[in-house]
C-alpha cells in the first residue's frame, strides 16, 4: 500500500473509511502513476460526483496519482463482494466498511492510521471522540476513519396517522404502540405500518435498532458469546414475527414500503436520512421506542 494512499484517508473522509493492506504485500509500491480504487455502496450520481471532485482536487496537489476510481457496489452484496476481493488479492485501496470493522481488523486486512492522521497538517487527532473511534481501534491504533455518527430515530408520517384516525404521544413510546398504530394505518389506507430502513429480510443487523429496545444484544461486551439465544432477543423476534405475520404492521417478505415516498406510517432510520424528505407529507421525528408494555410495566 503506497504511503500516498494512506494519506488519502484525510482527503476522502466521506465514509466509515478503511485503508486496506492486502494490495501492498508489505512493500512500498511505485511512487508515480499510482492508480487508486475506492469501494462504496452508493450509486447516487450526486454523491459520486462529489467524490470525483474531491479526488480531482487531491490529484491536482499530488501529481504522482494518476487516477482515483470509485467502485460502486450494490449495498445488498457489498460485504460479500468486498471480502471476496480482499481474499482474492484484489482489495481496493480504500473502502467504506459498514459492519465489517471487527472482522477486517482481526484479519490484518487494514493499514493502521494513527501515525498518519496524527502527522497530517491541519488535523487535531484529539478531536476524534473515543466513543466514536472505539469500534475501529485495537490496542490504541485506529484502523478506519468514522465518517458519520448519525443517530437513529423514528420518523412519523403524521398525514397517514391522521388519515387513519390515529394519534401519537412520543413520550414513553413503546414498540407495542408503534405496531398497533402501524396496523391501524395499514388497515385504513393500505400503506405500510412501520419499516426498518435497509432491512430486506437478509440484512438482519439492521434490526438492532429494534432489539436494543428490548435490552437485547447480538454479542456480550467482549464479543465472545452470541446473544441471539437470550430471553431478550427471543422477546424481540417474537414481537417482530407477530408484527409481520399477525398484525401486518410491518411489511412482509417481498413487500416494500418506502417511508420517504409516503408509503409507510413509521420508519426507523438515521437522522441523516432526513434529506430524503421532500415536503410531500407532514412528518415528525421521535426517539426510538422502548420495549412492549408488558416488559416495561
Amino acid at each position: 500500500m503506497p504511503t500516498t494512499a494512506k494519506k488519502l484517508v484525510s482527503a476522502l473522509a466521506l465514509g466509515t473509511l478503511a485503508t486496506t493492506a492486502a494490495c501492498g504485500g508489505g512493500t512500498e509500491a511505485a511512487t508515480e502513476d499510482i492508480e487508486l480504487r475506492m469501494s462504496v455502496w452508493t450509486s447516487n450520481e450526486d454523491q459520486l460526483a462529489l467524490f470525483d471532485s474531491i479526488a480531482d482536487a487531491y490529484i491536482a496537489d499530488h501529481p504522482e496519482i494518476k487516477s482515483i476510481t470509485f467502485e460502486s457496489l450494490p449495498f445488498e452484496e457489498y460485504n460479500t463482494t468486498l471480502t471476496t476481493q480482499i481474499a482474492g488479492g484484489n482489495a481496493p485501496d480504500l473502502a467504506w466498511m459498514g459492519d465489517l470493522s471487527a472482522d477486517l481488523i482481526d484479519s490484518g486486512a487494514l493499514v493502521p492510521l494513527t501515525e498518519t492522521l496524527e502527522g497530517t497538517e491541519g488535523w487535531d487527532y484529539g478531536d476524534l471522540l473515543p466513543s466514536v473511534t472505539g469500534e475501529f481501534s485495537r490496542d490504541g491504533e485506529l484502523y478506519a476513519y468514522p465518517f458519520s455518527n448519525s443517530p437513529f430515530a423514528l420518523y412519523v408520517n403524521t398525514d397517514l396517522l391522521a388519515e387513519a384516525g390515529q394519534t401519537l404521544d412520543p413520550a414513553g413510546l413503546t414498540w407495542d404502540e408503534v405496531s398497533e398504530i402501524g396496523a391501524a394505518v395499514h388497515d385504513a389506507t393500505g400503506k405500510g405500518g412501520f419499516v426498518v430502513n435497509d432491512f430486506n429480510y437478509s440484512s438482519w443487523n439492521t434490526l438492532a435498532t429494534v432489539w436494543t429496545g428490548f435490552g437485547a444484544s447480538a454479542w456480550n461486551e467482549d464479543g465472545t458469546e452470541c446473544g441471539f439465544d437470550s430471553p431478550e432477543m427471543t422477546e424481540a423476534f417474537t414481537f417482530l414475527h407477530k408484527a409481520i405475520y399477525t398484525d401486518e404492521s410491518m411489511p412482509g417478505p417481498g413487500t416494500t414500503a418506502d417511508f420517504f415516498a409516503g408509503d409507510a406510517a413509521f420508519a426507523v432510520a438515521q437522522v441523516s436520512r432526513a434529506g430524503n424528505l421532500d415536503g410531500s407529507f407532514a412528518y415528525d421525528i421521535a426517539p426510538l421506542p422502548a420495549a412492549p408494555r408488558a416488559t416495561t410495566r
